[in-house]
């Protein structure tokens, strides 16, 4: 198995945090991380993905075991969550945990940009080609007073998941709740409780992964949840394993 990731240039970092390539022979899991791909099959049909064709991936709030041929090949664009929605033609809370034909959703990408990125010799000419379709179908309109809100919201979600109270979200940004929670959905994918969710999830496997040793209930109770059960419960629904397992 083969795996490496790249960063994005800095005229897209706004809206890429990065790109990566695959080339494995064997299952996967893959876990909730925050963002939202369009991955490039360059091979047979897979459960998710056509042959020779794209998909993007919704945002997860599980784990998702992911089984390959012997000889694919995937390039995936890892966007940032808040900035996908102008790529994509529905609401993206319809993505969640799912993987759809970028033909069904995505207007400015066409099955032909596939045939294209394969036929370049290299990763970075790959790579140089889908920023370049990627940069020419930015469409700045989008970015209007309600996308700066959600960005806003998912900034203080992110800065303070331990403890933020999502009625104070809402609060110190002049909106009800249920009218954010209604736009978050849209322009990220998921509800505010589930970002808020992955993060503290995010944060805590790489606790997991620094501190092997430390107490699980220390960790609970720096990580924001209630105790040592709602720990174990949310990482088993996540990862699919008990944290015990993930040192």
């Amino acid at each position: 198995m083969s795996y490496q990731e790249f960063k994005p240039s800095p005229l897209l970092s706004q809206y890429i945090d990065s790109y990566w390539i695959s080339s494995q022979g064997k299952s996967s899991r893959v876990l909730p991380d925050g963002f939202i791909d369009i991955i490039f099959n360059f091979g047979k049909a897979t459960p998710t993905l056509p042959a020779w064709g794209a998909g993007v991936a919704g945002m997860m709030t599980r784990f998702r075991d992911v089984s390959v041929n012997q000889s694919s090949e995937f390039i995936g664009i890892r966007f940032r969550s808040m900035y996908f929605h102008q790529w994509c033609a529905i609401p993206l809370h319809e993505l969640k945990n799912l993987t759809i034909s970028t033909n069904e959703i995505m207007n400015s990408w066409e099955s032909h940009v596939v045939d294209q990125i394969y036929e370049e010799k290299n990763i970075q000419n790959k790579l140089a080609l889908i920023e370049q379709k990627l940069y020419t179908s930015i469409s700045e309109s989008v970015y209007t007073k309600k996308h700066s809100l959600i960005l806003s919201a998912c900034n203080a979600i992110k800065s303070s998941f331990t403890s933020l109270s999502l009625d104070k979200v809402a609060q110190d940004h002049n909106i009800s709740l249920r009218q954010l929670e209604r736009l978050f959905r849209a322009q990220v994918g998921v509800t505010m409780k589930e970002y808020q969710a992955i993060i503290r999830f995010k944060h805590t496997l790489q606790n997991l992964a620094d501190h092997p040793n430390q107490s699980l209930l220390h960790l609970a109770y720096d990580m924001g949840y209630f105790d040592h059960a709602h720990l174990t419960r949310e990482i088993n629904k996540m990862a699919g394993q008990p944290p015990s397992q993930l040192k």
